[in-house]
C-alpha cells in the first residue's frame, strides 16, 4: 500500500510540473482575506514564491477581539493551468494542497488547506516578469490547541509581482 501511495504522489508531482503555468523567478506580493486556517477574522498577508522551492508561502497577520495573530501558510499547486488570454494577460486556475500554522493569544491552530483559485497574469511589465492578480477559496480542516476540531472555507485576494 505504501508503494502505491508513493507512486501516486510521484505521479501528481510530475503532472504538476507538466501543467505548471506561473512565471519563473521570485514572486512577491500582498494578500487579504478571511476564514481561519488562512486569515482568521480578516487581515493582511505577505506572499512569497522562491524559484527553487515548489511551495507558495504566506505569512498572515491581523487581529480580532483585541487579540493579535500571526500565521504561516505553505501551498503546493498540483494543477496550474492556463484557461485563456484576457486583456494582454493570461487567465488561469490552480488547485493545491497545503498547511497552516496560526499563533495567537487565545486561538492557536494547525490546519490542512486546499487552495483553489483563479489567477490573471499580465506579462512583461517593464522590470517585472509578470504582474499577477489572484483570488482563491481555501477549504481547510484543523485542530486548535484547545483542542477542538474545526473546518471552514476561507478566501484570499492578492497581487503578486514576479521578478526577472
Amino acid at each position: 500500500m505504501k508503494k502505491l501511495v508513493a507512486v501516486y504522489v510521484l505521479g501528481l508531482m510530475v503532472a504538476a510540473a507538466v501543467f505548471a503555468d506561473h512565471p519563473d523567478g521570485w514572486g512577491i506580493g500582498l494578500m487579504g482575506g478571511g476564514g481561519g486556517g488562512t486569515l482568521g477574522g480578516g487581515g493582511g498577508a505577505l506572499s512569497l514564491k522562491v524559484p527553487s522551492v515548489p511551495i507558495y508561502w504566506g505569512i498572515d497577520f491581523g487581529g480580532y477581539s483585541g487579540t493579535f495573530w500571526l500565521g504561516l501558510n505553505g501551498d503546493y499547486y498540483f494543477l496550474d493551468n492556463s484557461l485563456t488570454d484576457v486583456l494582454s494577460g493570461n487567465l488561469g486556475w490552480y488547485f493545491g494542497l497545503g498547511g497552516h500554522l496560526g499563533l495567537s493569544g487565545i486561538y492557536s491552530n494547525i490546519a490542512l488547506r486546499v487552495p483553489v483559485g483563479l489567477s490573471w497574469q499580465l506579462k512583461s511589465i517593464s522590470a517585472f516578469n509578470a504582474l499577477e492578480v489572484f483570488i482563491e477559496l481555501v477549504p481547510n480542516i484543523g485542530f486548535s490547541l484547545l483542542p477542538d476540531l474545526y473546518w471552514n472555507i476561507g478566501g484570499e485576494l492578492g497581487v503578486r509581482i514576479w521578478l526577472k
